[in-house]
């Protein structure tokens, strides 16, 4: 893994701890949001955006990688390893997939129009380089660590399995609060129907894999092998 393995991932963590503070600690108590509406909403439920989410399981990924750097100088090397197994799990199954879905639909969202993902009004209490760093460089930075660190490649069914368990919790949350507060945390569920609500919802779950797949593949690209869980057929062909 090597020095810039370690400088990545205490670096990010550094950066992504900052961000989140700034986030749900750093207009808490901001008089802009009883003024607006939009404010209100993303003051109370900080903690039940999607991209907050993602956001946070990236944290945890690098501190999980820290922890993983720090146990190897002890010489802890089964500890060692069991750590380095998770965090390849969460970076590879769930973090990294979801920062590239989290980009694509909020940008996409964002270029048909913003005030269906990111009212105008939100810039009043969120920096451009925060609103940049959860919705553009979540990206770069897990494309960037994917090149920088080896990832022991989880199998297929297991990743599709807790990525699906993700995307199904987030579901919860995210209909649940509209059943409870009769909110909808991103405004373009409120200019749909349900019938369309439940295809988004099904659309994002369709790109969610298809991003789980790129990752598997650029991964193997990058460091020559073979993910596990894909492509067996001509493996065991090679081998006899």
């Amino acid at each position: 893994m090597g020095s810039a393995g370690v400088i990545l991932h205490v670096s990010l963590l550094v950066l992504y701890a900052y961000v989140t503070y700034v986030l749900h600690y750093g207009n808490k108590d901001n008089p802009l949001n009883k003024q607006h509406k939009a404010l209100e909403v993303l003051g109370k439920f900080s903690l039940r955006y999607l991209t907050n989410w993602t956001f946070g399981v990236q944290l945890i990924y690098f501190a999980i990688s820290v922890l993983g750097h720090l146990i190897g100088v002890i010489g802890a090397s089964r500890l060692k390893t069991k750590i380095h197994n998770a965090s390849d799990y969460i970076f590879m199954s769930i973090a990294t997939p979801m920062a590239l879905v989290v980009s694509i639909v909020f940008w996409v969202l964002y270029a048909i129009d913003r005030e269906l993902v990111f009212p105008k009004v939100l810039d009043l209490v969120i920096p451009v380089w925060v609103n940049q760093s959860i919705h553009s460089i979540n990206s770069v930075c897990a494309i960037l660590d994917m090149f920088i660190i080896n990832h022991k490649v989880p199998p297929g069914s297991s990743s599709v399995t807790g990525l699906l368990m993700y995307l199904l919790t987030y579901s919860v949350c995210l209909f649940g609060t509209y059943f409870q507060t009769g909110i909808w945390l991103y405004p373009v569920l409120k200019e749909l129907n349900w019938p369309m609500r439940i295809g988004f919802a099904l659309a994002t779950s369709v790109l969610a894999l298809m991003t789980l797949g790129f990752t598997r593949v650029l991964n193997s690209m990058i460091w020559d092998k073979t993910p596990a869980g894909m492509y067996k057929y001509e493996v065991d062909n090679n081998v006899s």
